[in-house]
């Protein structure tokens, strides 16, 4: 919940628009994806194995995958599912979704950053900015800020955003070389 949100109805209504966001929200979306996709290059670059590359719909699986997973656990929570229930959900759509969109150690390395940093500044954000455009989670679940199931949806992140990476660096690299 935002202490400051931005709504947008489009289809939604005033009452319940389907957008709602902060003002840094797209800036930090947007950093977290630089250093993903990022990561993923580098990390793949130290591979002598063969340079990823991801079909376009297979990027794009592993978008909407991403995203049916966060929407998901919200949905789950505002139905009442138990906070457990939730993480072993999340965690085995994590696991799929890791098992059928990347497989790498590159990957991999970077899922588990993105799931382990993603909540650490997640605890520097809830902390600093309440009070001032902040934002705060409706379940604070078992930290007191916000509940673990964040931690596997997190995870799923790195695949979405590395094989979209990965898709781009390719292209580019493509069109470089010729």
């Amino acid at each position: 919940e935002y202490e400051e949100p931005l709504t947008t109805a489009l289809w939604g209504t005033p009452s319940h628009p389907a957008l709602i966001t902060a003002w840094w929200v797209p800036e930090l979306f947007g950093l977290a994806g630089f250093i993903i996709g990022w990561l993923y290059i580098i990390l793949d670059s130290l591979d002598d194995g063969e340079r990823p590359s991801p079909s376009p719909p297979l990027i794009l699986i592993g978008i909407s995958f991403f995203t049916f997973q966060y929407w998901l656990s919200g949905a789950f929570y505002s139905t009442g599912v138990y906070r457990t229930t939730i993480l072993n959900i999340m965690s085995v759509t994590a696991a799929a979704g890791f098992l059928v969109l990347d497989k790498t150690f590159s990957g991999f390395l970077v899922s588990v950053a993105t799931a382990i940093g993603g909540p650490l500044i997640e605890v520097g954000l809830l902390s600093t900015l309440q009070g001032h455009g902040g934002y705060q989670y409706l379940d604070k679940g078992e930290t007191g800020l916000f509940p673990l199931w964040i931690v596997p949806v997190y995870f799923l992140g790195g695949p979405a955003v590395g094989n979209l990476a990965r898709g781009f660096w390719n292209l580019l690299s493509r069109e470089s070389s010729s």
